[in-house]
């Protein structure tokens, strides 16, 4: 099957699924979290046995910490706009951006022979940690 008959059905499969479903934003960060941990878990095996293994696995630290923040602030409760819990949320998330971000101008990663797959998985979970602060309730 082509990529355009495939992009074409995930597109539908994804506008019925708005459609007939309307999930929270608690449900919805809950899922960009379980998505995003195994990119950012990649970033570590990319990096290991280069210069950039201690320096990546130190922000992966932090990232994972920011994450961690994220989730347990959406399973406790409704995340309501302006409170706390929402601030906190879009706090820790882009701390999260801003240490990956981070990550790509580190001299080990930008000479690292994965750096276009760092780079890569990075953009990626910026991506949708962009998308996760842009639906916070307002």
């Amino acid at each position: 099957m082509s990529n355009k008959v495939l992009s074409f059905f995930e597109k539908v499969g994804s506008a019925l699924k708005k459609f007939f479903t309307n999930p929270t934003f608690e449900k919805q960060a809950l899922a960009t979290i379980s998505y995003v941990a195994p990119l950012v878990e990649s970033l570590v095996g990319l990096s290991a046995g280069t210069a950039a293994e201690q320096a990546v696995a130190g922000v992966i630290g932090q990232v994972e910490g920011g994450l961690a923040t994220i989730a347990a602030l959406v399973q406790d409760g409704t995340v309501a706009p302006g409170s706390p819990a929402g601030v906190t949320v879009a706090t820790a998330a882009n701390s999260v951006k801003e240490n990956l971000v981070g990550l790509l101008t580190l001299a080990e990663v930008k000479n690292s022979a994965k750096a276009a797959q760092i780079t890569s998985a990075v953009d990626l979970v910026v991506g949708e940690l962009d998308a996760l602060v842009a639906n916070l309730p307002k």
